[in-house]
């Protein structure tokens, strides 16, 4: 892996007035081959955010995630030019207003690819209109539409919204 970042203890930084998109435990901009893992993230708006274009080769796992607006948000993550996949994997994620946002934006297009969430453990949302797993592509890009998410063998426990989101057909 080209960074790691592990077993770190990271909190505090929960925007006052509602959401900032760049308020995050980890942000990461632009690497690829990279693993998050083994760190507690709370109190933040969101637990992890990795932008930037063609992204690929993340690992996020075995990291207790909680009192947060989004555990995830990501724009730009794609499947590598050999095949190479990102995975989020066995992470603990409470009291969480929308476990993840896959995303397009005006500075990171392209179409999410290539990612698999499995054998996560979620419990507790709180109050989104937008479900667990939003998806959204910025409407400027013809034709463009998130493919080869893998979502899989998670568990959720007291779910309010109960439902995958979009906003495309």
């Amino acid at each position: 892996f080209d960074v790691v970042v592990a077993d770190n203890v990271i909190h505090g930084f929960q925007s006052s007035g509602g959401s900032s998109v760049n308020q995050a435990g980890v942000i990461s901009y632009g690497t690829r081959r990279s693993v998050f893992e083994h760190n507690h993230i709370y109190d933040v708006t969101h637990g992890m955010q990795i932008k930037g274009h063609e992204l690929w080769g993340f690992e996020i796992r075995f990291n207790h995630v909680h009192d947060v607006t989004d555990f995830m948000r990501i724009h730009g993550m794609l499947e590598g030019p050999e095949g190479e996949v990102s995975t989020i994997r066995q992470n603990l994620v409470e009291r969480f207003t929308r476990a993840f946002e896959f995303t397009t934006s005006a500075t990171q297009v392209g179409e999410p690819d290539g990612v698999v969430v499995a054998h996560n453990l979620f419990i507790e949302q709180r109050g989104s209109a937008y479900g667990v797993l939003w998806l959204v592509v910025d409407p400027l890009e013809d034709g463009a539409v998130p493919r080869n998410i893998r979502f899989f063998n998670n568990v959720m426990a007291d779910i309010e919204g109960g439902q995958l989101g979009s906003n495309f057909d």
